[in-house]
């Protein structure tokens, strides 16, 4: 029997998003960590953006290659507002070290980022309201700031999860009767 306790993102099915999920990490995952980014107006310190880094150096737990990232659109994203950029093929490197950002004009100190990438090419990606992007835990990944004024894309931007493959995972409590007081996480059997 597979188990999966997943939270809920709009305008995307449950049974389609571990589908995805499915495929990179394989049966038994579960939601390991979930956020969502607001990326107000800038007013001109450039601190809308966040800088290059690696998700798994957040991440307490491990195997990297039994981890994916979701980063979905809650509203159309591009370089205007502040959209997702990566650096194709980074996910086979390592985990960098990460510390702030050496920028002038503001550092968002909510996130560390790794140095020495600046002048690398990265990838932007502009994607559509409910477009979902899964990458590898080690994609070297960031996102520009927010130079527009649309106070409506201040309330809701981009949606983070994080899924990893449950390796000796055990419970007393059969899986019916596991609750949670999130209204938004659900439980699929298979």
């Amino acid at each position: 029997m597979r188990q999966y306790l997943v939270p809920h993102i709009p305008g995307a099915s449950v049974l389609e998003i571990l589908d995805y999920v499915e495929c990179f990490t394989g049966p038994n995952i579960m939601a390991m960590h979930t956020m969502l980014i607001n990326k107000p107006p800038d007013p001109g310190t450039r601190t809308s953006r966040h800088p290059l880094h690696q998700d798994l150096h957040y991440f307490p737990f491990r195997p990297a290659n039994h981890i994916v990232c979701a980063w979905t659109a809650m509203e159309k994203v591009d370089t205007n507002n502040g959209c997702l950029f990566v650096l194709p093929g980074s996910h086979k490197g390592v985990l960098e070290q990460h510390d702030y950002p050496e920028w002038e004009n503001g550092v968002n100190k909510m996130y560390h980022g790794v140095r020495g990438y600046d002048d690398v090419p990265k990838t932007m990606l502009c994607m559509e309201k409910g477009d979902t992007v899964f990458f590898h835990p080690i994609l070297l990944h960031g996102s520009g700031d927010n130079r527009t004024q649309d106070l409506a894309m201040a309330t809701r931007t981009v949606s983070g999860l994080t899924f990893a493959k449950m390796i000796n995972w055990t419970t007393e409590t059969e899986p019916d009767q596991i609750s949670t007081t999130s209204s938004q996480l659900s439980l699929r059997h298979k």
